[in-house]
Parts: C-alpha cells; sequence; structure tokens
C-alpha cells in the first residue's frame, strides 16, 4: 500500500527537476541572445557605416562617371570636320575694368598684353592636340604640383572667353619683381571624348581661374589652374 505515494512522489520530484533544467536552459540561451545583441549590434552599425561610406564615395564620383564622352578617335583630323567648322570658333577677350568684350585679330594679339597671347596658345594646342605645346605654356610652379598632360585628341573647343580680372606688379622682398594676370577661361567642346577635359560634357562650358606670371622665367607662363566651386 505505500507504493503507490512513494512512485507518485518520485514523479514529482522529477517534473520539479525537469521544469528546472529547462528553465536553467531558457536562461542560458536568453543570456546568450543578451550576450550576442551586445556585440553584434556595434558590429552591425559598423557594417552600415562603411556601406554609407561607400554609397557617398559613389555619389560622389557619380558626376564625372555619368557624362556620355564621344569614343576618342585620335587619328581624325577635326579641322575637316565641317560641323565643327561652322561652330563660333572665335576667342574673345573681356576686360572687367573696362567692360569691352570683342573678338580678338589673332594677328594683333600681342596688343592685348603679355598673357592672352599664352592663353591663345594654349586653346590652339588643345584644338590641334599638341600635349607637348600645351604642356610648354606651363611654369615649374604650376608642375610643383601637377603632372604633365598625357596626350589627347585633337578639342573641338569653341566659344572661347578670356576674361581679365586683375594684373598685379608683385615685388618680393627677395627675388626680382614680376607681373601677375588672373583671367576667367571658358570654352565649350563639341563632341568631347574625356582625352582631355573630364568634368564637362558634349558642348558644356565651366569657367577655370587661370593665374600666369614671368616669375620664373622671363616670359609668360601659366603658374595655377583654379577650379570653381560648381554645387
Amino acid at each position: 500500500m505505500n507504493q503507490e505515494p512513494t512512485s507518485f512522489s518520485e514523479q514529482s520530484r522529477q517534473a520539479e527537476e525537469a521544469t528546472a533544467r529547462l528553465k536553467k536552459r531558457m536562461l542560458l540561451v536568453l543570456a546568450g541572445l543578451i550576450v550576442f545583441a551586445i556585440i553584434a549590434l556595434p558590429l552591425i552599425r559598423l557594417l552600415d557605416n562603411a556601406l554609407k561610406a561607400d554609397r557617398e564615395e559613389e555619389t560622389t564620383k557619380k558626376p564625372s562617371s555619368s557624362i556620355l564622352f564621344y569614343e576618342p578617335n585620335f587619328e581624325y583630323n577635326i579641322l575637316t570636320d565641317y560641323e565643327y567648322l561652322n561652330l563660333d570658333r572665335s576667342i574673345y577677350y573681356a576686360d572687367i575694368k573696362s567692360g569691352v568684350t570683342e573678338a580678338i585679330d589673332l594677328k594683333r594679339v600681342n596688343t592685348y598684353g603679355d598673357a592672352v597671347p599664352v592663353l591663345c596658345n594654349m586653346i590652339d594646342a588643345l584644338i590641334r592636340g599638341d600635349a607637348d605645346a600645351y604642356n610648354a605654356l606651363f611654369s615649374r610652379n604650376f608642375f610643383e604640383n601637377h603632372e604633365p598632360e598625357l596626350p589627347f585628341t585633337m578639342q573641338r573647343i569653341y566659344d572661347v572667353y578670356l576674361t581679365k580680372v586683375n594684373e598685379t606688379q608683385v615685388k618680393p622682398k627677395n627675388g626680382r619683381a614680376y607681373t601677375q594676370f588672373e583671367f576667367e577661361v571658358s570654352y565649350k567642346i563639341s563632341k568631347n571624348d574625356g582625352t582631355f577635359r573630364t568634368d564637362i560634357g558634349h558642348d558644356e562650358s565651366k569657367k577655370q581661374y587661370f593665374v600666369l606670371s614671368d616669375s620664373t622665367t622671363e616670359k609668360v607662363l601659366i603658374d595655377q589652374i583654379l577650379e570653381y566651386n560648381y554645387q
């Protein structure tokens, strides 16, 4: 008669132990999840920040990479292209102080001062696709921070404007005096193939700020090209 209560008591004890073991496992699982969350959340944030940085970098590169350039052809002579020849290929000179704007007579280019012939020669070198002639117009000051321009195709340049902003006589404490010229330069490139300018597309124009001087040699050369911050 004592066997049945003993069996029931044993079963109750075993059930309590099983319940305790289950609670213990659940607590261990819960603790594991908490530890995982503590470790994983910072890693998820780190990964998210890395992906965000990649997206921002991709967005930053997008403006230049989104331009569709024409296929380069180093053999083609653009001066036989009637479509290009019919564009306005004059070089216009403008003076901010005097308000004068006029097409430059290249036979009288020297009457515009020492800097304008350099800029006109630069435009001519670009049209002819002559990288050596282009690089020869820059001073050693420029090449301290820039590499020489690599070969490029003949550039279909038109709507050229050279705007004189300033002319200054510079007298350093050490060294000889020299003249510094500052110009805004703008032009368009028809069928731009990206071998020279990659920041503008077909028939687009962006002003650049040129600083020229005779500080390193007796002739005027280009010291700097500064880009405007277009947003």
